[in-house]
């Protein structure tokens, strides 16, 4: 008869709970920042691109969000994984610092498409490690979540490039399913989130709380879901209460 041992999962979670985050890149955007003269909080994230305005605004004032949770962080840590071993065989050049105005970010990887089935030249792609069920859907849409479609066109502008493309990584079995872009498609959508963030943030107001996508409505994974349902005169009464304040 089989007995169940808890000790090695109680390790990792304690690994991953205990795990710092060491982010290399932090001092290249600090100094960035402090060449732009971006005051703290007032940098938005390419990362960031697609998400509720409410969250956009609420993330880089500092206020505190909802604490991963442990399972997600393992999640996390595989995604790493998975995104290392996908750069080691791709090659080209891997995480990119890029700016455009006033915004930075890193590109996940650069690639030479001439031999390609579809040859576009040296393009910029993010890779994303995703679970099977996601997979299947993202198979079925035949494209990109808006997100990282976002995400990668802002490289794309950011390098001038034409083409930019999203790389798909099922973490279950390595399946890879890769989706191109012309630039100039999506390029006045990433403005567009770029403008109605610098408004947000010249009013000095947190905005009521507006889903960009259905399952952003979904309270499990907001993570300011005490603000998702506030007024637009609760929403400042709050963040008076939490201390923090716009720059």
């Amino acid at each position: 008869m089989a007995r169940s041992s808890a000790t090695p999962k109680q390790l990792l979670h304690k690994w991953v709970e205990e795990k710092e985050s060491t982010w290399e890149r932090g001092n290249i955007v600090k100094d960035f920042r402090k060449e732009q003269g971006i005051p703290y909080g007032r940098w938005l994230s390419p990362n960031a691109f697609g998400n509720p305005l409410q969250w956009q605004v609420l993330d880089v004032l500092g206020v505190e969000a909802k604490p991963f949770e442990t399972y997600t962080k393992l999640l996390f840590e595989r995604g790493y994984d998975v995104e290392k071993k996908i750069l080691s065989i791709l090659g080209g050049q891997q995480q990119t610092f890029v700016s455009l105005g006033k915004i930075c970010g890193f590109c996940d990887v650069i690639l030479d498409t001439k031999d390609w089935d579809i040859p576009l030249g040296v393009i910029p792609f993010d890779i994303k490690s995703i679970g099977g069920m996601k997979m299947k859907r993202i198979k079925s849409a035949k494209g990109a979540d808006m997100k990282a479609i976002l995400q990668t066109c802002f490289y794309a502008m950011a390098l001038g490039k034409d083409d930019f493309g999203v790389i798909y990584v099922n973490a279950d079995a390595y399946d890879i399913e890769t989706f191109t872009y012309r630039t100039k498609d999506v390029e006045p959508l990433v403005l567009n989130e770029i403008k109605q963030f610098e408004e947000a943030m010249n009013k000095c107001e947190v905005p009521v709380f507006e889903a960009k996508e259905a399952w952003q409505k979904n309270a499990k994974y907001n993570n300011f879901k005490d603000w998702m349902d506030l007024s637009k005169e609760e929403c400042q009464k709050k963040l008076a209460e939490s201390g923090k304040i716009f720059m």
